[in-house]
């Protein structure tokens, strides 16, 4: 284990800057080079952690917004070409990636047409021949293929 001491409480903003800060060095323990390594790696971690939770959030928030958007526009709507086109689907397609396990949770808990979109944001189709066609099925085997990927939702 790596320890530093302080000689006195450091406070979280000088931790969290890039202002050097004086500490207690007891010999035989690793040296001041390998102590603001270990805090640059920690500080960079910490501000990486809040970047992706914010980018998650904001994620989160335009599909869901767009969601509710699309499912209300299209509630009186048959046509497939019609659901896919408008749009809001369009618009969630294009958040790519990072939206597939909010699809994912939309199919667990209020299946729709959300296939299309999985299908042109993650280049796969896991639902077979057989279950075309079927809503259920195809979102049985859309979050079964998310559990495979390891996604969770």
């Amino acid at each position: 284990m790596n320890y530093a001491i302080a000689m006195q409480p450091t406070p979280i903003g000088q931790f969290l800057s890039d202002e050097p800060y004086e500490f207690y060095e007891p010999a035989g323990v690793y040296g001041r080079q390998a102590v603001a390594r270990a805090i640059s790696r920690s500080r960079d971690e910490y501000f990486d952690r809040v970047a992706l939770t914010r980018e998650h959030e904001a994620i989160e928030v335009a599909f869901t917004a767009l969601a509710q958007r699309w499912l209300e526009a299209t509630k009186f709507t048959s046509s497939l070409s019609e659901m896919t086109l408008h749009p809001t689907y369009q618009a969630i397609i294009a958040l790519g990636a990072p939206v597939v396990p909010f699809l994912l949770r939309e199919l667990d808990s209020h299946p729709a047409h959300w296939f299309m979109a999985l299908r042109m944001i993650t280049g796969d189709d896991p639902v077979p021949s057989n279950a075309r066609g079927r809503l259920h099925a195809m979102a049985k085997a859309w979050l079964d293929w998310g559990k495979q990927h390891g996604l969770r939702w």
